[in-house]
C-alpha cells in the first residue's frame, strides 16, 4: 500500500486528485518511467546508440498503449501492460548496462510494485514470482536478477571483491529470450562458486532453483558425497552443519 507520505512528496501527487480507479497505477508508472528515462540519461554513452532509440521507442509505446487503456477503463490490462514493462526494462537495461545505483533504484521499484500494487506486507522478501508468470520467454531472467540483487545490495562502506566482481560479469553476459544460453551461464556462475569455495548460501539459494547445487557440492567434496537431503532444505543450514571446509 503506498503511504501518504509517498504521494505527498512527489510531483505527481496531482494524480490522486483525479479520483480514477487506475490512479495507484498511474502513479507508479510516471515514477517508474523517470528512473528509467534518468539512467538511460546517465548511461548511454556506454549504451549503443540502437539499444537507446529501441528503449526510449518501447517506453512511449507503452505510454501511448496507457493512454488508450484509460480512456476505455481497461485498468485490469494497465496492470497488465506495466507488469510487461517493469521486466522487459530489467531484461534489455538494468542486468546489463547500468551502475549499482541506478539498479538498487531498479529494486525499489520493484519493491513498490509488490508493496502498492500486489499489497504485499512490507520488509519481506523480495518476491519474483509474478515475474515468472508473466515471461513468456521463460529464459531465467529472475534467476539473474536475484543474483544481481544479493550481489548489490550490501552496505555502501562495502566493495565486491574479485570473486563477485566476476559473477557480475558473467551476469551482464545475460542474453534475453536465449534460454540455453542463459542456464549455460548459470552453471558456469554455479560452478566458479563452488570451485573458488565462495559458499555464499543466498547466490547458492538462488541457483539451486535451476542448477543441481547440491550434486555439484558433493562432487567438489564441499560436503559429504553420501549425504542424504530431503527436500525441502536449506542450503545454509547443509553448509553449516556439514561443510567439509578445513
Amino acid at each position: 500500500m503506498i503511504r501518504r507520505e509517498e504521494i505527498e512528496g512527489s510531483k505527481y501527487a496531482y494524480i490522486y486528485d483525479k479520483g480514477l480507479p487506475d490512479k495507484d497505477l498511474e502513479f507508479y508508472w510516471y515514477g517508474f518511467k523517470d528512473s528509467i528515462t534518468n539512467a538511460i540519461e546517465l548511461h548511454q554513452s556506454n549504451i549503443s546508440k540502437d539499444i537507446v532509440n529501441s528503449i526510449l521507442a518501447k517506453l512511449d509505446s507503452v505510454k501511448n498503449i496507457l493512454n488508450q487503456l484509460q480512456k476505455e477503463e481497461k485498468y485490469d490490462m494497465i496492470h497488465n501492460v506495466i507488469e510487461g514493462i517493469i521486466v522487459w526494462i530489467g531484461k534489455h537495461l538494468m542486468i546489463h548496462y547500468v551502475n549499482s545505483y541506478h539498479f538498487g533504484i531498479y529494486i525499489t521499484n520493484v519493491k513498490r510494485w509488490c508493496r502498492w500494487i500486489l499489497k504485499e506486507k512490507e520488509g519481506g522478501k523480495l518476491s519474483c514470482d509474478w515475474m515468472n508468470t508473466i515471461d513468456d520467454d521463460k529464459d531465467y531472467f529472475t534467476v539473474f536478477f536475484e543474483l544481481k540483487t544479493h550481489l548489490l545490495s550490501k552496505s555502501k562502506t562495502k566493495k565486491n571483491n574479485e570473486i563477485e566482481d566476476t559473477i557480475i560479469k558473467l551476469i551482464n553476459k545475460y542474453n534475453p529470450g536465449k534460454a540455453s544460453h542463459n542456464l549455460s551461464l548459470l552453471h558456469t556462475i554455479m560452478t566458479y562458486l563452488v570451485e573458488s569455495d565462495y559458499l555464499k548460501p543466498n547466490l547458492l539459494e538462488t541457483l539451486d532453483q535451476v542448477c543441481p547445487v547440491i550434486d555439484y557440492l558433493k562432487e567438489c567434496h564441499k560436503i559429504p558425497v553420501d549425504l542424504i537431503i530431503h527436500k525441502p532444505y536449506s542450503i545454509e543450514k547443509i553448509i553449516k552443519k556439514h561443510s567439509l571446509k578445513n
